[in-house]
């Protein structure tokens, strides 16, 4: 009761909040009569009471069941029940790059997801602090906690003391966070340790064969998140922590800080005796007793699970009530501009494609290649990807080349620095104004089909079918304001067809063939020669204007984009 008693529930409960109430009364009111025909020597008319007010409590019983009764579904998602989001949404994919997922869920419906989430988080934050995306990542894994009652706890112990060091001492505060954060490297590699072990753990058919992946999976948790969460903990508490500390070490330090909520819950999941007898391999599975002998001590596969779970989920709310804390009190400038190592950028990386729509299902590093993986691509979404990589590659600028990957046998998509350099500077400055993808979009895809081995003819074929595409689409869709000599619309469609002589000069560059190159250059060359005879044409001149990318079209459409089958890009 202690527990739950910290959250409000919805308001939507009525009927449930009022069988609820009754049934408190009526428990009030049974324990009220016993204690009376206890009194009175179980006179009879006592008793009559007390058996009057147990069977109103069983009736309060039954209507609180009905009320409740509605069906559930074990097997429905938590982020589908919570918050609406489908498994493909957030689950499909590997841990890390959820990120990316959640915020490209995000990006459909920022201000109904927002309105579901302050709702689930009543407790926790004001309705009135804005969401940012990293405060939408945690939020939205702490809402799906599959052991709310320790995450919520976790997460608001860590929150309150955050808060409290930040006021106290602002400077050590934001000290002790930014080396918690120089540690994502080392809780990276324990994460990824700790999916080995489960996978291997939920492969396992025989209780035997469960041992040493959950043994796996203690130490893994214990000697990583715990270890360096006790750390982060014990140092905003004013203590001072030897480098290269123990497990055993710790649960000393723990201890010694009983009356700190967070070192009580770290403490009971730090097990010095579990994890020795697992690193001195001193464990095995007793047939007899179906329990793991740790050492001398025997021990119930579930309560190995259980702890080592808890202490995950613990340490996940320390991670999301620090979060919370620095949302809460922005004002402070809590952050440290050198928190910052290759798996920060990696995460701002996959917050930044994700914002723009674009899902990740994984993500690895090796040396300065950056290879991904990503749902299946079709005409629609092969912008949203490229628009992806351009504002990923202005996070991090150390990544040489981007390999992605489809869940499909599609081709490898392959792009380096220097197209995206490319098209970064034809964008310049015109982010504010327009969306220039239409036209950058170009130079990366001519580049990209190089990479993929394509022939450089039809990389020029593909690359003009887009272009005309897109003057001959933006003029029908402005068509009706140049019929009433709209000038605007007149500047406007003749500064994208600048714009796409400018996408298409550079796409020649990459496609470097003689032939193919010179029939790129002769069809800049046209639309360069349209555009300046137009600039003095009235507008209602340029409904019936650029006939030769009309040509192209009917020749060429539509477009051959090698990573979305026989779909096209079109914009008609």
């Amino acid at each position: 009761m202690a527990e739950i008693a910290r959250f409000k529930p919805p308001g939507t409960g009525t009927r449930e909040g009022k069988a609820a109430d009754d049934l408190a009364v009526s428990a009030l009111r049974s324990v009220h009569d016993a204690i009376e025909c206890l009194g009175q020597g179980w006179d009879a008319a006592a008793w009559l009471a007390l058996w009057t007010s147990a069977r109103e409590g069983d009736a309060a019983a039954e209507r609180l069941n009905d009320a409740l009764a509605s069906p559930i579904d074990e097997q429905e998602d938590a982020y589908e029940r919570v918050l609406g989001l489908s498994t493909a949404d957030v689950r499909q994919g590997s841990g890390l790059t959820s990120r990316a997922r959640i915020a490209a869920a995000w990006a459909r419906d920022p201000r109904g997801l927002d309105r579901r989430l302050h709702r689930q988080m009543r407790h926790l934050i004001d309705e009135s602090l804005p969401l940012t995306g990293e405060l939408r990542q945690h939020l939205t894994i702490l809402a799906a906690s599959d052991r709310p009652l320790i995450a919520h706890r976790a997460v608001m112990h860590a929150r309150d003391l955050v808060t409290k060091n930040l006021k106290a001492d602002l400077e050590r505060t934001r000290a002790v966070i930014a080396r918690h954060v120089q540690r994502e490297p080392l809780m990276l590699s324990a994460f990824q340790g700790l999916v080995n072990a489960w996978k291997t753990y939920r492969a396992a058919t025989f209780e035997g064969d469960q041992v040493r992946p959950l043994a796996d999976l203690y130490k893994v948790i214990s000697e990583g998140d715990v270890k360096l969460t006790s750390i982060a903990v014990l140092q905003l508490l004013g203590r001072q922590i030897p480098p290269r500390v123990t497990l055993s070490t710790i649960a000393d330090l723990l201890g010694a800080e009983k009356s700190d909520p967070l070192c009580s819950m770290l403490a009971a999941v730090v097990l010095p005796e579990w994890r020795n007898a697992i690193a001195h391999e001193e464990f095995h599975w007793d047939a007899s007793q179906g329990k793991v002998m740790l050492g001398d001590q025997a021990v119930e596969l579930d309560e190995m699970l259980d702890t080592a779970l808890q202490a995950r989920t613990i340490c996940q709310g320390f991670e999301i009530g620090v979060a919370v804390s620095y949302a809460q009190n922005s004002q402070m400038n809590p952050w440290q501009v050198d928190e910052n190592n290759e798996v920060t950028r990696c995460l701002d990386m996959l917050q930044v494609m994700g914002e723009v729509g674009q899902p990740v299902l994984d993500v690895q590093r090796r040396g300065t290649c950056m290879y991904m993986q990503v749902p299946n691509l079709s005409g629609g979404t092969m912008r949203t990807l490229l628009r992806a990589l351009l504002r990923a590659a202005q996070v991090d600028k150390g990544i040489t080349r981007w390999e992605l990957r489809q869940e499909a046998e599609r081709p490898v998509l392959c792009i380096d620095q220097s197209a995206i350099q490319v098209a970064l500077n034809l964008a310049d400055g015109l982010w504010g104004t327009i969306d220039p993808l239409f036209f950058v979009e170009l130079p990366l895809i001519a580049h990209a089909m190089k990479n993929a081995g394509e022939v450089a003819d039809v990389s020029a074929t593909t690359v003009l079918c887009l272009a005309a595409a897109h003057v001959a689409g933006e003029r029908d869709r402005l068509a009706g304001l140049l019929a009433v000599g709209a000038e605007p619309a007149k500047a406007e469609l003749l500064e994208a067809a600048g714009h796409v002589c400018s996408g298409l000069r550079a796409a020649a560059v990459f496609i470097a063939e003689e032939n193919a190159d010179r029939r790129v250059e002769r069809f800049v060359q046209v639309l360069a020669g349209e555009c300046q005879w137009l600039a003095t044409a009235p507008p209602p001149a340029l409904i019936r204007a650029f006939l030769p990318a009309e040509r192209v079209l009917r020749r060429h459409a539509p477009a051959r984009v090698p990573w979305i089958g026989s779909q096209s890009m079109q914009k008609r």
